[in-house]
């Protein structure tokens, strides 16, 4: 609720989210929320041995869900993008990307302060440590808010796959601080078809960056692990292990820009829960969580369980 509250707030005008396989209700939180207009959901049946976030990303584009002209962005649940703007406002961001078709926007990876209960919020005081500026190669993987046209042969989840097209068209990406990226940025592709994520020459946040929250508590990195990745079929046990957690557990640094959001992320909140069903929606979510959560943890009682997901102080 609260990632849809807050790319609400800095201007999104179009929210489609894409579920599969729920276990905990939240598609029927999707269902009441699209039902009331807030934002479109689609659920999708993801083939044997295929990447849900790769599924999804084909799904959405033969649909012909985006218009040529439209600006799209490719956010993961636990992706925030936090404009460096006067107003923080995507309208903002995209003046700063002028005449280009794009920015790739670098990651910033946010720890888990220390804490095992969930504060309840990403937008939190008690959330705001994250990694160095330059923290090994991961701090160049991009999110691209980029322009829809014909060049975009297809979607993925870190940029767009362009044709050849759009570089003899005449058409250029910019960096999170409005330089212009090489050729090479554009089409470089990975064996399996899909676009690489590194291609920042430098982590740069001066227009934007994206928050990544890839661990947040114990808990809830234990409850991701339940759930099963979106970007890889393959690599399940490689990515929910103990080397990831402290790999991405970044709490050397801190930032709270984000936090200039949280009121009105509140607010919208508070809206988004007095449509008719949804938080109804919610609680039921919430309380298939807790049973899930019951099962990981058999020996905790209920009041911490609820501290553990922060439903509680």
């Amino acid at each position: 609720m609260e990632w849809i509250a807050y790319h609400r707030v800095i201007g999104f005008d179009r929210l489609v989210l894409v579920s599969n396989n729920c276990t905990d209700g939240s598609d029927d939180l999707l269902d009441a929320l699209a039902a009331q207009g807030a934002i479109e959901h689609h659920s999708q049946e993801v083939p044997d041995g295929v990447a849900p976030q790769y599924h999804a990303a084909e799904m959405v584009k033969e649909m012909g869900t985006f218009a040529d002209g439209e600006w799209v962005m490719f956010l993961d649940i636990d992706e925030y993008l936090n404009i460096h703007t006067p107003k923080k406002r995507v309208g903002e961001l995209i003046d700063r990307i002028g005449p280009a078709d794009g920015m790739a926007i670098t990651w910033r990876f946010f720890g888990d302060a220390g804490l095992e209960d969930w504060p309840g919020r990403h937008l939190s005081e008690k959330l705001t440590r994250c990694s160095w500026r330059f923290f090994s190669t991961a701090s160049l993987e991009v999110k691209t808010l980029f322009r829809m046209s014909p060049d975009v042969f297809a979607l993925s989840h870190h940029r767009p796959v362009l044709e050849t097209s759009f570089v003899s068209n005449g058409r250029w990406f910019v960096d999170a601080a409005g330089w212009r990226m090489p050729r090479s940025a554009y089409l470089a592709k990975k064996k399996d078809g899909q676009p690489e994520g590194k291609i920042a020459r430098w982590p740069v946040y001066r227009f934007a960056q994206v928050n990544h929250y890839a661990v947040r508590t114990p808990t809830l990195f234990r409850l991701r692990k339940e759930r099963g990745l979106g970007a890889s079929a393959s690599r399940q046990e490689l990515r929910h292990n103990k080397r990831y957690y402290e790999r991405f557990n970044k709490n050397t640094r801190t930032d709270r820009s984000i936090l200039a959001m949280a009121d009105a992320t509140e607010a919208e909140l508070s809206k988004l829960r007095a449509l008719p069903g949804v938080a109804e929606a919610e609680a039921a979510c919430q309380d298939r969580t807790l049973r899930q959560l019951a099962k990981l943890f058999p020996d905790l009682s209920d009041a911490a369980l609820a501290r553990r997901i922060g439903l509680s102080a």
